[in-house]
């Protein structure tokens, strides 16, 4: 057999090390029993070149317009240099996904075959992450994601306490916020957060005589919960067949990468709702993976029906992807139509639970209030504001009272207030119902007009709002800058230490002030981001948009193979994905809030859904990895 240092293509096939694709399909035909048609071959072995094109030229076309949004706050679509950084960003889309896609094959080429080892080798066996599904190599794994994470539990105790969770302690505690009544809980945050945090302080306090008990108390378990979710993942690739190099580097990446075990350490709707919407999501692959059977088994799907109610009451955002993913699993081909009929049922459950059983059976029994007032529509609100700005004579008068009796603020002062990469300057972030004058229709009636008359207008505050996930760079300024000197990388920047609002929080306990072991690891998170190469991982935008873009890509070219996936598995973050494009921030400017924590799931998912994407459906669980692997090579390359 030949041996090349790189890939080659020839008349008789692609070569790679060590492999020529000929010699080893023949050697997959003997090995598996399994002929491998020709179609497979051609469709997905030497791509054409236009073989989805279409991903990385959207992809670069967003950038451009992020880009622009961040920096300047704008959108020249009339300027010759935004078309030529439009394709300069394809390009560099196209050649990446191109090159990624012939490097993980090139790794999955080389994994090993067997799982087993003899000799010396058991010896560090115990070190390395376990490829096996049972319960048991399950909590081992997890062990081994804890003890990675020790050091960062250590470091940062008791844990950290966003800005909103801090409110939300305090509301739990009898405190007046958001210009409500003190002892009420308004659901804007999830109640069930607010009980779960709260409990956990309370708990603290009774036995430890001390808040910070209960916060570390929290994050010791929430660790846990984290490290437990991951292995679980994990497991669904086991169950797949991935390829076990690439199992080790997806589970290895998963305890080394810092913004990881940071994420356990805080206190916040978004982490708790991550280590859910992990479970959820790993089970819901599953379900997809075996064409629906698996909602025959009762315990599973039991299960799978408490955690599907559970989700939504974490963050709202839970509720369209539970409802949206469910409704896909009825398009799944070769599926019964009962088990697509008890997906829908699931889904409609989901609703009904959130929007009819909680708020008349709960609410009505305890100390919270709905939200359903303008916080919900933040983003048209903002939309509204920059037409109002530089089109503020435009509106009639029934388009102004329906907006001024709806808005906390008023047409005049979000026109006077808009700055294009926040919303908290126009939102009016507060519970005040009983001010309204006119309906939500009324209101919406004149949104839509005003936009179209202005949907350029409404366009470029969307993308301004929304560039940080679609964008290396942004300006330092709210007002958006002059010149790309006057900017900042966009990056992932975890808080290592609590910052909450000391008006409300601080009634309940003095804010914890950073600690030199919280500045040590803050600083070790800095050189991190500014080591080159390594600083593509701290990349926003890399998690965001890249990614998720790359695996539709690959999703897409491989859509004519007999071992092709489809979409199914991937498609609760993807929509994760698509609603952070709903966020009130995004774009991490000098003083700003942090936006990374919206952004978690995506970080976290990447590794799994690229995972997923590579690996093959086993036979019921009981094929080698070997054979995964094997089918995988035969369908890609």
């Amino acid at each position: 057999m030949a041996y090349h240092k790189g890939f080659k293509l020839s008349k008789t096939g692609l070569s790679i090390p060590h492999l020529h694709i000929n010699r080893f399909v023949k050697k997959l035909r003997s090995d598996n029993g399994n002929e491998i048609s020709s179609n497979d071959m051609n469709t997905t072995n030497i791509h054409s070149w236009h073989h989805g094109l279409l991903f990385p030229v959207v992809l670069g076309l967003l950038f451009a317009c992020g880009t622009n949004a961040a920096v300047f706050a704008n959108i020249p679509v009339t300027s010759l240099a935004f078309w030529a950084q439009a394709l300069l960003f394809s390009l560099l889309f196209m050649l990446t996904f191109r090159c990624c896609d012939k490097l993980v094959i090139y790794a999955i080429s080389h994994s090993s075959i067997s799982v087993h080892t003899t000799g010396s080798a058991n010896i560090s066996r115990q070190y390395h992450f376990e490829y096996c599904a049972n319960v048991k190599s399950l909590l081992r794994n997890s062990l081994r994601f804890f003890v990675c994470w020790v050091p960062y539990l250590i470091l940062l105790r008791p844990g950290i306490v966003y800005w909103d969770t801090g409110d939300q302690l305090a509301q739990y505690f009898g405190h007046s916020v958001f210009g409500q009544e003190p002892g009420v809980i308004w659901d804007h945050h999830p109640f069930l957060d607010t009980y779960l945090y709260g409990a956990f302080l309370s708990i603290g306090k009774s036995i430890f005589n001390s808040y910070n008990a209960g916060i570390f108390l929290f994050s010791l378990v929430q660790e846990c919960c984290l490290a437990i979710a991951c292995a679980y993942a994990l497991r669904i690739l086991v169950l797949r067949n991935l390829a076990i190099k690439v199992y080790n580097i997806l589970a290895c990446f998963l305890a080394f990468f810092p913004i990881i075990p940071i994420t356990g350490m805080i206190m916040s709707k978004d982490v708790t709702y991550l280590i859910v919407f992990i479970v959820w999501t790993a089970m819901y692959v599953e379900i997809a993976s075996t064409k629906l059977e698996k909602l025959t088994h009762p315990v599973f799907t039991t299960l799978f029906v408490i955690i599907t109610l559970i989700l939504p009451l974490t963050k709202k955002t839970g509720l369209a992807i539970v409802v949206f993913s469910l409704l896909f699993l009825v398009f799944i081909k070769h599926s019964k139509v009962l088990l697509r009929v008890t997906s829908v049922f699931i889904a409609v459950l989901a609703v009904l639970s959130t929007s009819t059983v909680v708020p008349n059976f709960i609410y009505s029994h305890t100390r919270v209030i709905k939200d359903d007032g303008p916080s919900a529509i933040v983003m048209p609100i903002l939309m509204l504001a920059r037409a109002s700005h530089y089109h503020h004579s435009d509106i009639s008068e029934e388009e102004r009272a329906a907006i001024d009796g709806y808005l906390i603020n008023d047409w005049d002062s979000i026109g006077k207030s808009y700055a294009p990469f926040t919303s908290d300057s126009v939102s009016g972030f507060a519970y005040q119902p009983m001010h309204q004058t006119s309906s939500f229709t009324d209101f919406a009636k004149a949104w839509i007009r005003v936009g179209l008359r202005h949907p350029g207008t409404y366009i470029t505050s969307f993308f301004c709002e929304e560039s940080g996930w679609i964008t290396f760079v942004g300006s330092t300024r709210w007002t958006g800058s002059t010149s790309y000197s006057d900017t900042r990388p966009q990056q992932l920047e975890l808080l290592t230490s609590s910052h909450t609002n000391e008006d409300t929080f601080g009634k309940v306990m003095p804010s914890n002030q950073p600690s030199p072991s919280s500045s040590f690891v803050s600083s070790i998170m800095n050189t991190a981001r500014t080591t080159p190469v390594v600083n593509v991982l701290f990349s926003t935008a890399f998690w965001t948009a890249i990614i998720p873009c790359y695996l539709c890509y690959i999703l897409w070219i491989r859509r004519k193979s007999s071992q092709n996936i489809g979409f199914s598995g991937i498609i609760p973050y993807l929509c994760s994905t698509i609603l952070l494009f709903a966020c009130p921030i995004s774009l991490s400017t000098t003083g700003s809030s942090d936006p990374t924590r919206y952004a978690l799931a995506s970080v976290l998912f990447a590794p799994l859904m690229i995972g997923y994407v590579y690996s093959t459906q086993s036979d019921n669980t009981k094929s080698s990895a070997s054979t995964g692997t094997h089918a995988f090579l035969a369908s890609s390359l």
